[in-house]
């Protein structure tokens, strides 16, 4: 009788599958602009108060990976979650909107994390608005490791 290897995945097994298929899935949006489209799914919750002086206005990522994101956006003691799904970029936050400025329109790169070696970075980048982009880039140093600049944007091309 020959050898015939089998086995069983079970419920467990398939939740995991489709968890890891949801997390590619989301990730891939992430990486290439929701697939070409550019489509962003986005809700926000309702306003509350989260106890910080009337005066303070911020944004505060709370999730920020390819394809999804969670931003608080605080505005006069209050706060209220963003939640995006797809080609992601910065929510809008109305205090921002009041002082002149624009929380969305914003350009600006930084550097997730350093990959093993030091010489490769993960790059988040925004420019005018777009979603963002996400690309592995040169890290440049400045006179010593700890002085890290990013280019202008990395993942322009």
């Amino acid at each position: 009788m020959p050898f015939v290897l089998s086995f069983h995945i079970g419920k467990f097994g398939v939740a995991l599958i489709g968890v890891f298929a949801l997390v590619a899935l989301v990730v891939g949006a992430g990486l290439t602009n929701s697939y070409g489209s550019g489509l962003r799914l986005e809700t926000n919750t309702g306003w509350v108060s989260d106890g910080a002086p009337r005066d303070t206005v911020w944004n505060s990522h709370f999730v920020d990976i390819p394809g999804a994101s969670v931003v608080g956006l605080h505005c006069h003691g209050r706060v209220q979650l963003s939640l995006q799904a797809g080609a992601t970029g910065w929510p809008h936050n109305p205090c921002y909107e009041a002082m002149g400025l624009s929380s969305d329109s914003r350009g600006s790169s930084e550097i997730k994390f350093i990959l093993p070696g030091g010489r490769k970075a993960v790059y988040k980048s925004n420019a005018e608005g777009d979603p963002t982009r996400w690309c592995i880039g040169n890290v440049i140093y400045v006179d010593s490791p700890e002085a890290i600049i990013p280019p202008t944007d990395p993942c322009s091309g």
